[in-house]
């Protein structure tokens, strides 16, 4: 599964190509081992990131067959052997699936990937280039048996110099070169980085970054970098129970690529959530660190990882919490005022409503929002949709629950997120956890309309009054002074 739709950034510019050819190296593995239990695959790589080779070892039974996420990869696997019973067969590649023949026992299958073919200069193929590293899919080097790999262990051998950095949690000693496959769906997409770059950790309240900050020209430096990363990290973690800050995932793995000149500081981020969770960030590192430290990217793709993978008809679910979130928390942090932060919510929400049209559902401008480029009227309903949920649930319950609570409540109760949920999932999940039907109401009121949401009595709750599209003027009424302070102070 690829997240890039959904979060990547509205009316962002393409990427520009970066180039960074590799040298070619011989490629050699280990002596052969199968491990008792669940499949093992070893993956070697070349000192020049040329091909990768895989020696995938099942300790019970070979199975009938190994097979490609898709068939578009099958051109890139160039050699397969089974090796089984102290004998060795080649086997017949060309597909996107390696027919095994039947018999009994253990054995290994070792086959080889051209790594340097899957590989293109804009990012769209199982593989892009960076300066001396590659970004590649785990489709181009794990195939599968028909039961897939829950509990299998992948160990990279690699060269002196190179290091890894993958989505799945490493396990036993070792400089972080074996990892543990769970269950999520082995369709589901992800990035490991191989090569040469950075590697360090950042610990926030409740979780850990691993950060691989790739190699630039010029260089990004780790100074700037991480200030960054780790403010927004910390953000988020307020997200859930501003008193008790924590990150909704225990371990996120974090990929930097530096693109170079692009205009602004990041012009493209990616959450993918195959293996483990991930945010990719495309940064132009030669923008001011203050550009950094003000956007809004990353707290959006942060913001996704607040809730399950969602599918079908979601954008408006996913996008619009992450909209709602991106607003807030920086706020809760303390790096944007009030006004600005009800200013920011406020001009995105007349965005939404100039992009909203006559006779179109948000269903269906969420089935048609790549189509039709109408991210405003999706996004910004969305994160409508989130502020009402989170002013009525706060009435309903005399400020005990939020929609933060909620969403940390839907995690607690039915993670981990291993599987893709549908939007009326996700609401009636939300309305289980918090006990009524705000999330409901809102769902069937809303989705069907073609109008966007009314805020009326939201902006007369929280003493919110409109200059023009960009402006508001705050009352200084008692109380909506309170319930304003609750969302952005988040108590």
């Amino acid at each position: 599964m690829s997240e890039t739709t959904l979060s990547s950034a509205p009316g962002r510019r393409a990427l520009p190509r970066v180039l960074g050819p590799f040298l070619a190296a011989a490629l050699a593995l280990g002596p052969l081992t199968v491990v008792a239990g669940h499949p093992d695959y070893r993956i070697a790589a070349d000192p020049g990131l040329t091909a990768l080779s895989v020696r995938a070892c099942f300790p019970d039974r070979v199975p009938a067959r190994l097979s490609a996420s898709d068939s578009d990869l099958a051109p890139y696997l160039d050699s397969a052997t089974l090796e089984r019973g102290g004998r060795t067969q080649k086997l017949a590649v060309g597909e996107a699936r390696l027919t095994l023949p039947a018999g009994e026992g253990p054995g290994c299958v070792h086959y080889r990937v051209d790594l340097k073919a899957s590989l293109t200069d804009t990012w769209d193929g199982p593989g892009g280039r960076a300066l001396d590293a590659a970004l590649v899919s785990p489709h181009l080097f794990l195939w599968a048996p028909p039961e897939g790999l829950t509990g299998a262990t992948l160990t990279f051998d690699l060269p002196p110099g190179l290091a890894i950095s993958a989505p799945w949690p490493a396990v036993g000693e070792g400089e972080g070169t074996r990892f543990k496959i769970g269950g999520r769906p082995l369709d589901w997409d992800a990035r490991v980085a191989i090569g040469r770059f950075e590697q360090f950790a950042i610990a926030v309240a409740g979780g850990r970054l691993d950060v691989a900050l790739l190699r630039g020209d010029p260089p990004a430096l780790r100074g700037r970098i991480e200030p960054w990363l780790h403010a927004n990290a910390a953000a988020l973690s307020l997200a859930l129970d501003p008193a008790t800050p924590r990150l909704p995932v225990s371990r996120l793995q974090v990929l930097v690529v530096p693109l170079g000149k692009g205009g602004e500081p990041i012009p493209w981020g990616q959450v993918m959530r195959g293996g483990g969770d991930a945010v990719h960030l495309y940064i132009d590192q030669t923008r001011p660190q203050a550009e950094f430290l003000a956007d809004w990217v990353l707290i959006h793709e942060l913001s996704h990882l607040l809730h399950p993978y969602t599918g079908g008809d979601g954008p408006w679910l996913y996008e619009g919490i992450a909209s709602y979130y991106q607003t807030l928390l920086p706020a809760r942090a303390g790096s944007r005022d009030e006004l600005d932060t009800w200013e920011h919510l406020h001009a995105g929400f007349r965005r939404g409503i100039k992009g909203t049209k006559p006779g179109q559902s948000l269903t269906q401008a969420s089935g048609d929002m790549l189509r039709e480029r109408g991210f405003m009227r999706v996004y910004w309903s969305g994160a409508a949709f989130a502020l009402l949920a989170d002013l009525e649930l706060r009435r309903a319950s005399g400020g005990v629950q939020s929609l933060g609570w909620a969403l940390g409540e839907l995690r607690r109760r039915f993670g981990p997120f291993d599987r893709a949920w549908e939007p009326r999932e996700v609401v009636e999940a939300l309305d289980q956890v918090s006990g009524g039907r705000v999330f409901g109401d809102l769902y069937r009121r809303w989705l069907p309309s073609d109008r966007f949401p009314d805020l009326t009595d939201a902006y007369r709750r929280l003493g919110l009054e409109a200059i023009d599209d960009t402006r508001l003027r705050l009352s200084d009424d008692p109380k909506a002074a309170a319930l304003r302070g609750s969302l952005v102070g988040g108590r």
